[in-house]
C-alpha cells in the first residue's frame, strides 16, 4: 500500500468524504481504502472514522462500511478511554471479556450484539446486508431502519459544525494547506438505542424474534418442561461438556412460553 506521509495532505483527502457530492464522496472513500490505509495514520484525530460512519447511507455507504471494517483490523487502541457505563450490564460484560469486541471501531456506534456479529466470523458482506436492512430481527441481534437513522443523526450532528467550518474555509483564499481547520474531537460517546430497552434477552439471544418464537409455537408446555429438565440434568452430570448455546435457547423458550408471547 502507498503511504501518505503528510498529515495535512491526509486530512485534506479525508475531509473530501464530507462533501455533499455523492460521487466525489464515493471516490474519496475508494481512494483512501486502496492507497492510504496504514497503521501510521491517525484515523481518530483526522475524523476519518466519524466521516465514514456519517456516510453510511447513499451511494458510498457500502464502501464506507467496508473501509471501517478494514480500519478496525489496524487500529487496536481506538476505544482507549471510551466510557461504556451506559451499556446494559450484559453488554458491558461482553465488552470486558471479548477483546475483539472491545477493540472494534464500531463499538461506540452499534449495539454490542451487532459488533459481536461483525467480529465473530469477519463476514463483512453479510454484516453490511444486516446494517442496510430495514428490519433485521434475529436471535443474536436486533437492528432496523429506525436504529440506523438514530445512529446517522447522532454522528452527523457531531460532525455538522466542523463541516460548516470547512465550507467557510473553502470559500477563502488558501495560503497553505497547513491552515486547514483541525477536526476538534472524535465522536466520544456510546450511542444508546431506546428501541432495545423493551427487548428481553436470555444470554446472547433476543427472545421476541421469529426464530425463537417459532420454537415455542412448535412445542407444548410438557415438551418445554422436559427439555428444560433434560438440559439441567446434563449440567448436573457433565458440566464440562454442556452446550450453553443450547441451554440459552431452551431457557429462552421457557421464558417466552410463560410470558404469553
Amino acid at each position: 500500500m502507498q503511504e501518505c506521509r503528510e498529515p495535512d495532505q491526509f486530512r485534506a483527502i479525508v475531509h473530501t468524504i464530507s462533501h455533499p457530492d455523492e460521487s466525489l464522496k464515493k471516490s474519496a472513500v475508494a481512494f483512501i481504502a486502496e492507497h492510504l490505509v496504514s497503521p501510521t495514520l491517525d484515523c481518530k484525530a483526522s475524523g476519518l472514522v466519524d466521516f465514514l460512519v456519517a456516510s453510511l447511507e447513499g451511494p458510498a455507504a457500502k464502501d464506507a462500511f467496508m473501509l471501517l471494517c478494514k480500519l478496525q483490523e489496524l487500529y487496536k487502541e481506538y476505544n482507549a478511554g471510551l466510557d461504556t457505563s451506559k451499556m446494559i450490564e450484559a453488554d458491558k460484560e461482553i465488552v470486558t471479556t471479548n477483546e475483539r469486541v472491545q477493540q472494534s471501531i464500531f463499538l461506540r456506534f452499534l449495539p454490542v450484539p451487532f459488533v459481536r456479529t461483525i467480529m465473530k466470523d469477519f463476514n463483512y458482506e453479510r454484516s453490511y446486508e444486516i446494517f442496510a436492512a430495514d428490519n433485521a430481527r434475529q436471535p443474536e441481534l436486533v437492528w432496523d431502519k429506525d436504529m440506523r437513522g438514530l445512529m446517522l443523526r447522532e454522528v452527523r450532528g457531531h460532525v455538522e459544525k466542523y463541516v460548516k467550518t470547512l465550507q467557510e474555509f473553502a470559500s477563502k483564499r488558501i495560503e497553505s494547506i497547513e491552515d486547514m481547520p483541525r477536526y476538534p474531537e472524535p465522536f466520544g460517546k456510546v450511542i444508546v438505542y431506546p428501541q432495545l430497552s423493551g427487548e428481553m434477552r436470555s444470554g446472547e439471544y433476543y427472545l421476541n424474534t421469529p426464530e425463537v418464537k417459532g420454537r415455542v409455537e412448535d412445542l407444548n408446555s410438557n415438551s418445554l418442561v422436559e427439555s428444560l429438565e433434560k438440559t439441567l440434568s446434563e449440567i448436573m452430570s457433565n458440566s464440562e461438556h454442556i452446550d450453553f448455546a443450547k441451554l440459552d435457547i431452551v431457557l429462552g423458550s421457557f421464558k417466552i412460553a410463560f410470558r404469553g408471547y
